[in-house]
């Protein structure tokens, strides 16, 4: 906060601003980011090694973790389960594709909820609502013995272009989400049922973009930079650098 001249009140309007906009979701209660999508700032079910790195991160959800890989670009492995069965899953992605894999299983993203009630509660959709599934046979034993209705299975290589319009540039600093009509194209070209209540991508709404935080003069040093990305966008605890 002091290298950007600002006192804690100010700095914690900022992160409201952010969240109001659905960049970031704040710990309940507390001036902390839980989410600031697509990391998670506690250890999730979905950890994501990225290659060149020591480190492990977290994503939110099923589809975070894979959006990961297009937010940053690198090579990555995702380490899961099966929502039936418990079953590791691994999931290797490079340029923008799942490396081949050696089980016949493909893993699924689920969305069991509509996107018009993500944000009902967004820690309940991500924690329990967007996970994978080993297989189609896994997924369907899950929903029969559930009594399970609805919902929308992505193979991860949907996932992977849905991701695209979102998540590409997630980490500019110029970085501006697609319009609600932007998006809904995007979906309906990749054969999504954009605009369909029955669908969990269905009735997308529309997210504001960043809040204007540029009246701060911009640091020159790579040090300030690197923390002013931190906090520009939405405090990713994450600061990557090339």
């Amino acid at each position: 906060m002091r290298e950007f001249g600002l006192d804690r009140a100010s700095a914690f309007k900022v992160l409201v601003d952010l969240q109001s906009a659905r960049h970031i979701a704040l710990l309940a209660g507390t001036q902390r980011i839980l989410m600031a999508f697509p990391f998670s700032s506690i250890v999730t079910p979905f950890s994501v090694k990225i290659t060149g790195k020591e480190r492990k991160y977290f994503a939110n959800c099923a589809w975070d973790a894979v959006a990961i890989h297009v937010a940053l670009g690198k090579e990555q492995w995702i380490s899961s389960y099966c929502h039936h069965c418990s079953q590791d899953i691994k999931i290797h992605l490079k340029d923008q594709k799942l490396v081949s894999q050696q089980s016949d299983n493909q893993p699924l993203v689920y969305l069991a909820l509509p996107a018009s009630k993500w944000w009902k509660n967004i820690v309940l959709t991500c924690s329990n609502n967007m996970v994978f599934f080993s297989s189609k046979d896994h997924l369907a034993e899950w929903t029969n013995s559930n009594s399970q209705t609805g919902g929308e299975a992505l193979t991860i290589e949907k996932t992977l272009r849905l991701s695209l319009p979102i998540y590409k540039n997630k980490m500019s600093l110029d970085y501006s989400r697609p319009s609600r009509d932007q998006t809904i194209s995007h979906f309906q070209s990749l054969g999504q049922r954009a605009t369909s209540g029955r669908s969990s991508l269905g009735r997308l709404r529309e997210h504001r973009p960043f809040p204007n935080i540029q009246r701060m003069p911009y640091p020159e040093s790579r040090a300030a930079k690197k923390s002013w990305a931190s906090l520009e966008l939405a405090g990713y605890f994450v600061v990557l650098t090339s």
